[in-house]
């Protein structure tokens, strides 16, 4: 079998090269596949390269935001949540908070009473990926979904998963490529979970691909284009909705800048 990032970066050429001499965009032939809507809504930043780490970070930035998600693994308890309150304080729309694997236990039960009042929507991935009964335990718990990252690779790893957390996060870079994606989301949707559409910090390529099965997933966090400083493509544009556009050219829509090769 290929590496991973290979038989990713195999499946997108190929399929480029199967739809473009048929002037075929790969999100519309999707959609003739009944997978809905191609205009997304960006469920990430509306700006590059910041993240609200401190107290003083929140406070800027929270006004800015569209729909945060949050990486609060490695910070003590108390920075969590001053970190949460000081964006609450200044926005008020909806709080996502990726754990990254850095919450313990006991840390996390303390935490769920004012996460609660915060609004916060969703957790993801608290504990290290094969702590399932971790996972399970603070569920049961929760009435915020738990959504499962590290723990939740590839279709195979979602029936493990079924009565241990309510949602699972899909992304390119962990599955392999749109016909791995597709299958999973869809796996999981018949399973009763609840959808997340994930990414990396990745160019524009990986974030159209994942544009073309973002429908199947109740949230998105595509922003990972938005962190580099030189993305190599251009075609994909953030609007001032934060809705991501495709241009109107076959593929993926996407052209390589001049002079990057």
């Amino acid at each position: 079998p290929l590496p991973l990032g290979l038989e990713l970066l195999l499946g997108l050429v190929l399929l480029g090269e199967h739809f473009q001499p048929q002037g075929l965009d790969v999100l519309a032939r999707l959609d003739q596949q009944h997978l809905g809507l191609v205009e997304l809504r960006m469920a990430g930043f509306d700006f590059g390269g910041c993240l609200a780490r401190t107290p003083l970070a929140g406070q800027q930035l929270g006004a800015r935001l569209a729909g945060p998600l949050f990486h609060l693994g490695q910070f003590g308890l108390e920075l969590r949540l001053a970190t949460l309150q000081a964006v609450r304080a200044v926005f008020g729309g909806p709080i996502r908070v990726d754990a990254n694997t850095g919450w313990t236990p006991e840390g996390a039960l303390a935490m769920l009473p004012e996460l609660e009042r915060l609004g916060v929507e969703l957790i993801e991935q608290p504990f290290p990926a094969g702590r399932l009964d971790q996972l399970r335990q603070l569920q049961a718990h929760s009435s915020l979904p738990i959504v499962a990252d590290e723990s939740a690779v590839f279709i195979d790893d979602l029936d493990a998963l079924v009565g241990v957390v309510d949602g699972i996060n899909v992304k390119l870079a962990k599955c392999g490529g749109i016909g791995p994606a597709r299958r999973m989301l869809e796996r999981a949707r018949a399973l009763g979970f609840r959808t997340f559409m994930g990414c990396m910090e990745e160019t524009s390529i990986g974030i159209a691909a994942s544009a073309a099965v973002a429908p199947l997933a109740e949230w998105l966090d595509l922003d990972g284009c938005l962190l580099l400083a030189d993305d190599p493509v251009t075609g994909l544009e953030l609007d001032a909705g934060k809705h991501w556009r495709l241009a109107d050219r076959p593929g993926l829509g996407l052209e390589i800048r001049p002079g990057v090769f």
